[in-house]
């Protein structure tokens, strides 16, 4: 179906300055509409969708064009979080004492990939989009920084080593 108007969400992350001093400062996520009109694209009206002090980043859209997923401060360690762009609803997915980072949605449609950061280590992990289970994709010596995933096997990783991140591919040892 040819609609006139194509819109499509988009998505700011907004550094916020904060009084107390953290370890992470404090971050904030905006959505916009975003159409086209006339060959012109028009930015809506700014909205602060975690308008709260702490950190909130990472943020990724889901391939349902309903919500997008994104990394949230809670206390003293992080969750990921999915914001419902329709219900304006916030949701965390992964409530755990551990932390997670990078949420990015995978091929399959049910899960979504996170690292999984514990007892020194940055590990690359599945979780599913209903929040039920979770299962490790590569656990290792390698710290895991972002990943961006090239097919439903393979993940493209930075990984840290020193004072610097070098870019490297691994086949997932247990992706769907």
């Amino acid at each position: 179906m040819k609609k006139a108007i194509m819109l499509f969400t988009l998505l700011f992350s907004a550094v916020v300055t904060t009084a107390k001093a953290q370890s992470v400062p404090g971050t904030d996520i905006f959505v916009a509409d975003l159409s086209v009109q006339n060959g012109q694209l028009k930015l809506g009206e700014l909205k602060n969708i975690t308008s709260r002090k702490g950190y909130d980043n990472q943020p990724y859209f889901v391939d349902d064009n309903q919500s997008l997923l994104y990394t949230s401060e809670i206390g003293e360690q992080t969750d990921i979080l999915r914001y419902n762009l329709k219900t304006q609803e916030i949701e965390n997915l992964s409530n755990s004492p551990e932390n997670e980072y990078s949420p990015t949605p995978m091929e399959n449609g049910t899960e979504y990939s996170v690292i999984y950061a514990v007892d020194g280590k940055q590990e690359l992990w599945a979780y599913q989009l209903n929040g039920e289970q979770r299962r490790p994709l590569y656990s290792g010596e390698a710290l895991i920084g972002y990943h961006a995933w090239v097919d439903d096997k393979q993940v493209l990783v930075t990984v840290l080593e020193g004072k610097g991140m070098n870019l490297q591919t691994f086949e997932s040892e247990k992706s769907n």
